[in-house]
């Protein structure tokens, strides 16, 4: 059966598979984040999960979203530097008080959404992520 999966997940106990429909090459998962999925027609194995790409998640723990980020090809420790290189003054501080204490992150946070259009997300990406990260 043909399906998206995440490249990341093959061979793991957490094969992540996109709930899609045909054609698969235009679902957003494979035009926006063709690093991160691919179209397969492998056996589904028996243990896999789904991530179902048409629903919002509104938070998720910070671990989680780090774990969809180092997946979107963004490492922690770039936004680390992304922080760092800001100039002193109240952004940077609240940026660097959000990525290293928040637990919970809320995807409709207006510093959050300062945040990631920093770092060069757009809102689609943002969704995906979260998407992403309540699998993690």
């Amino acid at each position: 059966m043909r399906h998206i999966r995440q490249i990341n997940s093959v061979g793991t106990d957490s094969y992540t598979l996109v709930v899609a429909q045909e054609p698969l090459e235009q679902h957003p998962s494979i035009v926006d984040n063709p690093t991160l999925f691919e179209i397969s027609e492998d056996e589904i194995p028996e243990k896999h999960q789904y991530l179902n790409t048409n629903y919002n998640v509104e938070s998720v723990k910070n671990m989680q979203l780090r774990l969809a980020l180092i997946d979107f090809g963004i490492m922690p420790s770039a936004v680390d530097l992304a922080i760092d290189s800001m100039e002193v003054g109240v952004i940077k501080e609240t940026f660097y008080t959000l990525w290293n204490y928040a637990v919970i992150f809320e995807r409709n946070d207006e510093k959050l959404i300062s945040m990631a259009t920093s770092l060069g997300l757009t809102s689609e990406q943002v969704d995906a992520l979260f998407r992403l990260a309540s699998t993690k």
